[in-house]
């Protein structure tokens, strides 16, 4: 299932690999224009509870610091907005695979997608 893009919140069946743009002839909205939307309106579907934001918080802050006080010298990370770490690509390539990334974004390519709300 794949959300309609704006409002009201509308959902429908699509396949796993699709383009928003090509899913719906409804255009996608500008980034976090939905949010501001949905705040305005007082619709709090797509927002979190403090009380949640306290529970993920109270789970996860003792694993970060952990990982703050223990750093792992050779943990393959990468730079936000690429598609993952070179130890990744290999890993499947050992079985002759790959990683399906989206057409118009090459998995190396650290720019921007076009603006096509194909996220």
């Amino acid at each position: 299932m794949a959300k309609e893009p704006g409002s009201p919140l509308r959902l429908r069946p699509v396949d796993m690999r699709f383009a928003y743009g090509e899913a719906s002839s409804r255009p996608s909205p500008a980034a976090y224009e939905t949010l501001l939307h949905d705040l305005l309106q007082g619709d709090a579907t797509l927002f979190m509870r403090s009380d949640q934001v306290q529970a993920a918080r109270q789970l996860l802050m003792p694993i970060i610091e952990a990982w703050e006080a223990n750093p792992v010298p050779d943990f393959p990370n990468y730079l936000a907005g690429n598609w993952g770490p070179e130890a990744a690509e290999r890993l499947v390539a050992r079985d002759g695979r790959a990683w399906l990334t989206p057409s118009q974004w090459h998995p190396r390519d650290t720019s921007e997608p076009a603006a096509t709300g194909d996220r």
